[in-house]
């Protein structure tokens, strides 16, 4: 019940949050005195569809079965959270108001700072454009709205304040993880956040040893036990789902007591996670730690996990390479991106047509 009440509050404050967000996007004024470039309405929308699609199965997750997996994967859906979260930001913070003498530039952290066109020291023209104004520079991509109706006001306020001269064209950014040679760079960058997640979070999962925190605790009597070739099955009282060991004869002990526990309908501690189907047609709980009331242990967290530990060892290693290797390629593209012409044949390795400078 509770978790139910959880969920419909949680729908209810992102829904608030939805129509708030809506309402100020379709109360903004669409004329200003100045211009004004900002960024496109598409970032806020696409931004709250991120939030609510992580946050609503991180909520599924966390609170319908625990995991190592689900643990594993949580990563992956704070890392799509946060990056709808500054796409929201973005469009609240970032804006360029201008006129005729000067422009004002709010930066992501709201600060706020009013240049004259003749400041500008420089353009950089690649896949995007830079406005430079001494060691500031403004970044005016696909993202923002209006952005080139601000680049030709700039381009003619300088002119008009410097006897018709053109802005310099500047080289390079030193300070820009590309130099500005890649279209869509924030793109890369996002996606290899991502894949760092989802591949370090799956090396979470395949390391974290099974606990009392990865795992669910139930505690009643076993009824409808069954042994087969390799598994052994039974249920609890108390659930609907079989509880499996699987490669019981391997690792479990004492089961011949666990017969008479049966039989004398003891209560049985047990710590088991939830599969969705693995050795059985429908979901199943793996059980990783089993003990009855009057203390017998028939499998414990240690047992389990050196049952397990050769197929996850074989697992943690494969994809810690993969890890390794995206590692690799990230610092590859970095550095024969911001060195094209040194790096050309890695450069078009690493990089589509459609991703290199214009």
């Amino acid at each position: 019940m509770l978790r139910i009440i959880l969920g419909i509050v949680l729908i209810a404050v992102i829904s608030g949050l939805g129509n708030l967000l809506l309402s100020c996007m379709l109360s903004a004024p669409r004329k200003s005195k100045y211009g004004c470039a900002k960024v496109r309405p598409l970032y806020p929308i696409v931004g709250l569809g991120c939030v609510i699609l992580s946050a609503g199965t991180i909520y599924i997750m966390l609170s319908s079965h625990r995991s190592r997996l689900n643990f594993g994967l949580t990563p992956v859906f704070l890392v799509i959270f946060f990056a709808g979260m500054v796409m929201i930001w973005q469009w609240i913070s970032q804006r360029i108001w201008y006129d005729e003498a000067s422009f004002a530039v709010r930066n992501f952290w709201m600060i706020k700072r009013k240049y004259a066109y003749k400041d500008i020291t420089g353009i950089f023209r690649t896949s995007h454009v830079y406005i430079i104004v001494g060691k500031t520079k403004i970044s005016i991509d696909s993202s923002i709205a209006g952005g080139d109706k601000f680049v030709r006001a700039a381009i003619k306020g300088y002119a008009e304040a410097n006897n018709g001269e053109e802005i310099p064209r500047a080289r390079r950014l030193p300070r820009d993880a590309f130099n500005g040679n890649i279209a869509d760079s924030d793109g890369y960058i996002v996606i290899g956040i991502l894949l760092l997640a989802f591949f370090g979070g799956m090396l979470l999962s395949f390391y974290v040893r099974p606990s009392e925190i990865t795992s669910e605790h139930f505690e009643a009597p076993m009824e409808n036990a069954s042994v087969g070739t390799e598994d052994m099955t039974f249920y609890l009282t108390s659930q609907e789902e079989p509880f499996v060991i699987e490669d019981f004869r391997n690792y479990a002990q004492n089961i011949d007591m666990l017969w008479e526990t049966v039989s004398k309908s003891q209560k049985l501690s047990v710590y088991a996670e939830y599969k969705p189907g693995h050795r059985t047609a429908s979901g199943h709980y793996q059980v990783y730690s089993m003990s009855d009331e009057n203390g017998n242990v028939y499998v414990t967290f240690d047992m389990t996990w050196q049952q397990e530990r050769g197929v996850r060892m074989s697992l943690t290693i494969a994809c810690g390479g993969l890890l390794v290797l995206m590692v690799i390629y990230g610092v590859a593209c970095v550095i024969t991106s911001r060195n094209p012409e040194k790096y050309k044949l890695l450069y078009k390795l690493c990089f589509s047509k459609k991703g290199k400078r214009r």
